[in-house]
């Protein structure tokens, strides 16, 4: 497929694109890009919106490649909105129902885990030291924060779970945009990944998430590996300093939205807004068609000695600790 100068050239060009995948071509990094037509981005997740875009044949046969400058180019001439707030998460901690909050509000754009921005993050790509991540990351993001239907003034955005162990670059690429870490009792969160393993478990990712090639990794009983993942993402948000303001306990769910959330991301909901965010918090989150059910206790439960031992040994004491830090605030 044709890339090249020609869609550098005007905003047009890309008017009504999204990028859907960075990726390396040889000694270029690349950007793919879908045509979005009437879809809008009120999935659960982003690959939900994309993979409904690509049903259509048109998208399939006429997806544009430009050089990732593409991106760019679209910062300088349609810049998109300036992001309200980004969230951090542990994994199976309630951010999925936070971004459904916020995007039950008129004007709101949430983008759920962006694969894109995952690529610019961790893929090996082309001349990507940090100092050009960090710009790739500005123009990615700026490029998915467009008015896309047209009312959108406020921006937020949900990361995988790994992007926590890159907040320096999102604190250098944003410096000014308020954040949070949402966190759950270790426990509950092993006893959701036995139900339903999420990628971000899968040894595959050993080598740059824990620095292990994936042969040792195979080697690690299940349970230890998941508890391990969760250790690094928990000292990742440790190591960054967060202050009691930006943890926030999947427990204070769902009123920490308004409450505490809404205002550090620069705004105070409105009754009915309010009322909006309670409805979405009354349906399941990932399955919207269900009634949200408070799962807390019976995964407590659930758990079992050997569950139990792998939280105590590898997460626990994090997550006391990034509990000790919440509770400062009103201590």
């Amino acid at each position: 497929m044709a890339y090249g100068s020609e869609f550098l050239v005007t905003r047009n060009r890309l008017a009504g694109w999204f990028p859907i995948r960075v990726y390396a071509q040889e000694s270029q990094t690349m950007v793919d890009w879908c045509w979005l037509g009437d879809k809008r981005f009120h999935h659960a997740f982003f690959g939900q919106t994309v993979s409904l875009c690509l049903r259509h044949p048109f998208n399939l046969a006429f997806r544009k490649q430009t050089p990732i400058a593409a991106l760019g180019e679209c910062e300088a001439t349609d810049p998109g909105l300036e992001p309200s707030g980004f969230i951090f998460h542990l994994s199976r901690s309630g951010s999925t129902l936070v971004g459904r909050m916020f995007a039950a509000l008129e004007g709101s754009l949430v983008m759920s885990e962006p694969n894109p921005v995952d690529a610019v993050l961790r893929a090996p790509l082309p001349g990507a030291d940090d100092e050009t991540r960090v710009r790739w990351l500005r123009w990615l993001i700026g490029a998915l924060g467009r008015r896309w239907g047209g009312d959108e003034r406020r921006y937020f955005i949900k990361y995988d779970p790994w992007a926590v162990r890159h907040l320096p670059l999102f604190k250098r690429a944003f410096p000014e945009v308020p954040w949070i870490f949402l966190y759950r009792d270790p426990v509950e969160v092993l006893v959701s990944q036995q139900r339903e393993l999420s990628y971000i478990m899968l040894p595959i990712g050993a080598p740059s998430f824990l620095g292990i090639d994936l042969p040792s990794a195979l080697l690690i009983p299940p349970l230890e590996y998941q508890s391990r993942v969760l250790a690094r993402l928990c000292q990742a948000a440790l190591d960054s300093g967060v202050g009691p303001e930006r943890l926030v306990n999947y427990s204070e769910l769902p009123s920490a939205v308004w409450a505490r959330i809404a205002p550090l991301f620069g705004f105070e909901p409105s009754d009915t807004e309010i009322e909006r965010m309670r409805n979405a918090a009354g349906v399941d989150a990932k399955e919207p068609t269900q009634k949200f059910r408070p799962d807390a206790a019976a995964k407590q439960r659930e758990a079992g000695a050997a569950i139990r031992e792998a939280a105590d040994r590898w997460v626990t004491p994090l997550y006391e600790e990034l509990e000790k830090r919440r509770l400062s605030r009103v201590n």
